[in-house]
């Protein structure tokens, strides 16, 4: 254990750009008394400096209350010792470079309660970044968020307590599905601290809302398309517009898969909540829709290929005659996606059954096979409204257990359909090519900010 120092008050000082700027005197006041009437549990961690004294590297807000127990003539103890007069005990850090030091101090920070959104934000991002310095790339946004958010598993009893849908175990913590999506917003929202309009937001809901409308502004007008065409390559390419003018343009035979989730041709009005839905239903263009899709799939798609689109069950027998006009062979039966406990109510009732499941028609094409065994049955949670950025958002292992299934490193997967970018995540994670298509313009900018995508207009 590092030997303790004692140091003056007035030996130690804060450095510029650590992440705390602003502090609620009543929340340093509570812990001052606390200190006073409990101890000191864990002493601030200090480095030297070049003038003989210290810089702080964790602890500010201790610091800070210590310093207001010495203006009030107070003492404190620390262990079985007694300090007064200006005198604080600290942990010495010795030398270490800027990277551990930022790393002590941003995980202090991300754990504190009196930080301001705008720094609680950036302290979060950073660490982020940082662990994905120190991994060469391999953190994610799970991993993070299990750092942050997490409670050990251990603590729990799985087998009296199960997980709940929406939790996870990553790291050996437990996590909601919906921290991941925290961690991404976070680091989106960071690089627009600076903006007038996002500094006066009152939460990072509302920031995150305006920092949206920012980026499809800059999606739209160009600014941000120059740029990832310097930095991205076309691993991941997502065309903005309309599918049916975009298909056209993708050269023959340059895809090896399709997964798609395109609007379903249900109306509204059969289902109750299903209304949140961000998918036009409109039954009339269901055909012509299809049509497009198909009939540009089969030329796209490589001659040894596989199928996925999602479908209600009304529509299946009319779209399993449509994939098969266009030459493809599809399973007579469809593949289920059971999304667990949640669903829609038929008919808009309050009580009754829930529709807890997605269709998927599979269809294959010359004589690829399946790279493993599976059942017709895909068990995989749905996201919460919270982990979602588009109301019908698949989850990104539903798509990789597709890609996985059907697709081998390095080849192309095709999304006419792309939303929030599910499919550039799961291609990502499964060393495939993606290419997407998605006319909504918030959607667009979602998946650019990420840098996922080379975006083209």
């Amino acid at each position: 254990m590092a030997r303790l120092v004692v140091a003056n008050l007035n030996e130690i000082a804060v450095e510029e750009g650590r992440q705390r700027t602003e502090f609620k005197a009543g929340a340093i006041e509570a812990l001052a008394e606390s200190i006073a009437k409990h101890g000191l549990i864990h002493a601030p961690t200090v480095r030297d400096n070049e003038e003989g004294g210290y810089f702080l590297v964790s602890g500010e807000r201790r610091l800070r209350a210590i310093q207001m127990l010495n203006e009030q003539g107070r003492k404190f103890k620390h262990g079985i010792t007694v300090y007064e007069n200006g005198l604080l005990p600290c942990l010495p850090q010795g030398y270490i470079n800027e990277l551990t030091s930022k790393e002590i101090e941003l995980e202090e920070n991300v754990q504190r309660v009196d930080l301001s959104w705008q720094e609680k934000n950036q302290a979060v991002a950073d660490l982020h970044a940082l662990r994905l310095i120190q991994t060469d790339g391999a953190q994610t946004l799970q991993a993070t968020a299990a750092e942050i958010f997490g409670k050990p598993a251990e603590d729990r009893n799985l087998e009296k307590e199960p997980l709940r849908k929406h939790e996870r175990v990553v790291d050996d913590k437990i996590i909601n599905t919906s921290d991941g999506n925290r961690i991404s917003k976070a680091t989106i929202i960071a690089e627009y601290l600076d903006d007038p309009d996002v500094k006066k937001a009152r939460n990072e809901s509302d920031a995150w809302r305006i920092v949206l409308s920012k980026l499809e502004t800059q999606v739209f007008s160009g600014d941000m398309l120059k740029e990832e065409e310097e930095e991205q390559d076309n691993n991941r390419v997502l065309y903005v517009g309309d599918m049916q003018k975009i298909l056209p343009t993708i050269p023959d035979a340059s895809c090896h898969l399709l997964i798609t989730d395109p609007p379903y041709g249900v109306g509204v009005a059969k289902f109750g909540d299903a209304a949140k839905l961000e998918h036009k239903y409109e039954e009339e263009n269901f055909e012509e829709l299809h049509e497009t899709l198909l009939k540009e799939a089969a030329r796209i798609l490589t001659p040894d290929c596989h199928i996925y689109i999602f479908c209600d069950l009304d529509y299946f027998h009319q779209l399993r005659e449509l994939v098969a006009k266009y030459g493809f062979k599809p399973r007579r039966v469809p593949l289920i996606w059971s999304k667990g406990t949640a669903g829609h109510l038929d008919g808009g009732s309050v009580l009754g059954f829930r529709r807890s499941y997605e269709c998927v028609l599979y269809a294959t094409r010359g004589e690829r096979p399946c790279n493993r065994l599976f059942t017709d049955v895909f068990y995989i949670n749905t996201l919460t409204e919270t982990d979602r950025f588009h109301a019908a958002q698949k989850p990104t292992r539903l798509y990789s257990e597709f890609i996985r299934q059907s697709a081998l490193p390095g080849e192309t997967v095709l999304d006419p359909f792309a939303g929030s970018g599910t499919i550039f995540a799961a291609a990502k994670f499964e060393n495939c090519r993606a290419i997407g298509i998605e006319q909504n313009k918030e959607m667009a900018a979602l998946v650019a900010a990420r840098r996922e995508v080379r975006t083209v207009k």
